[in-house]
């Protein structure tokens, strides 16, 4: 506390009556109209009463436990002004903090005192565009003890004192939550350049609406969930269509052949291009996922509107495996067509080789058989 506010403090003890300004002024041996502003700051803390008699005023100690007790040992930063942008009060770190322990502030305006913190341009525009019904909120860097700190300062109306109009900024320490923040952010940009650039297509899927819809259906006493999904085509044309693309990147973009931005939907876009055996696949991974087992690795096919046939290698793995409804599950394909139609090439030319080698071996035991019958002729007309 300031030594004129403790100043003031003593006289009011020393006398057993409420004291006139001028009274108080005479005591401390300060002008009255310091001692009115201090009054006023005091007031507000809830360290005095006033009682106003017509045009006089008088002020003594309040036994109350001060409004401010508790906010003066805060680690927060926290500074009272009134309208005029007056300091009325500045509790005890951020008097530390912005080294004005020894620097009188109170009554001083806050955006000529260059406190930096509360200096910071967005502080100066919050005050600017302040209303008694807004609160604004913002992030402002500050350099303390040679560190560099961040705090989020709120600006808002408080009500002390009924017609007097008073604005609090608070300024609280969020270093740690803005560098987790930060590492998060860059994170993610690190996951989204690994996403997108990936030299196989991958697709972002929610899985969790089909999780709920199946769960719904066994709630039903259906017996065998798996057997009554295979058996009616609409269920399990409906599972696929619950499964929600949340994202897809660059080279999956190129398999549906669709732009940045445009949403791709498996109701629309994939299942009418799935084959029949691709939709049974499609259905036994999803039942497998539904157990809380990953499956494994398969093949999908699908043709095109110019009806060719590609040919697909997908793999699923999730981010938590602990979420039961499994909201982000990533499947990766390959488009493995050409090497697909190279190995059944080879397959047939291998099954031609073997049926060019059967005829061979067939033909080889017909000469075989032929010479033999010839030797065995000439053997007999010699004999």
């Amino acid at each position: 506390m300031h030594d004129t506010d403790n100043l003031i403090i003593e006289a009011l003890s020393d006398s057993p009556q409420a004291l006139m300004i001028t009274e108080i002024a005479s005591k401390c041996g300060m002008n009255r109209h310091t001692i009115a502003r201090k009054l006023d700051a005091l007031e507000i803390l809830g360290r005095v009463r006033k009682i106003e008699m017509g045009n006089s005023k008088r002020y003594y100690l309040s036994d109350a436990f001060p409004a401010f007790g508790l906010v003066d040992i805060s680690s927060d930063l926290i500074l009272v002004i009134n309208e005029r942008w007056e300091i009325q009060y500045i509790n005890k770190s951020a008097q530390n903090i912005l080294k004005l322990s020894r620097h009188p502030v109170i009554g001083e305006r806050i955006d000529l005192l260059h406190l930096e913190l509360f200096s910071d341009p967005r502080v100066i525009q919050g005050l600017k565009e302040f209303t008694p019904q807004k609160v604004s909120t913002f992030e402002v860097p500050y350099t303390f003890g040679g560190s560099d700190r961040w705090y989020e300062i709120s600006i808002m109306n408080i009500s002390l004192k009924p017609g007097v109009l008073l604005i609090i900024l608070i300024a609280v320490d969020i270093t740690e939550n803005h560098r987790i923040k930060q590492e998060l952010q860059e994170n993610e940009a690190r996951y989204r350049s690994l996403f997108e650039n990936a030299p196989i297509a991958i697709a972002e899927i929610d899985y969790s609406p089909v999780h709920s819809y199946l769960k719904g259906i066994e709630s039903l006493d259906i017996p065998d969930l798996k057997q009554y999904i295979s058996q009616n085509p609409e269920e399990r044309k409906r599972c696929i269509s619950l499964l929600r693309i949340l994202d897809i990147n660059e080279k999956c973009r190129e398999i549906c052949r669709c732009l940045p931005g445009e949403t791709v939907s498996m109701a629309n876009d994939i299942l009418p291009f799935l084959t029949r055996t691709s939709i049974d696949r499609i259905i036994g991974m999803i039942l497998t996922l539904y157990r809380g087992i990953l499956p494994s690795e398969c093949e999908l096919s699908s043709i095109n509107e110019l009806g060719e046939v590609k040919y697909y290698s997908i793999r699923i793995s999730v981010v938590n495996p602990n979420d039961n409804e499994l909201v982000r599950v990533y499947a990766s394909f390959r488009n493995i067509t050409e090497s697909k139609m190279l190995y059944e090439e080879l397959v047939k030319k291998k099954r031609e080789l073997i049926s060019v080698s059967e005829e061979l071996v067939e033909q080889n035991n017909q000469i075989r058989n032929l010479l033999a019958e010839r030797e065995e002729m000439r053997s007999l007309s010699v004999n």
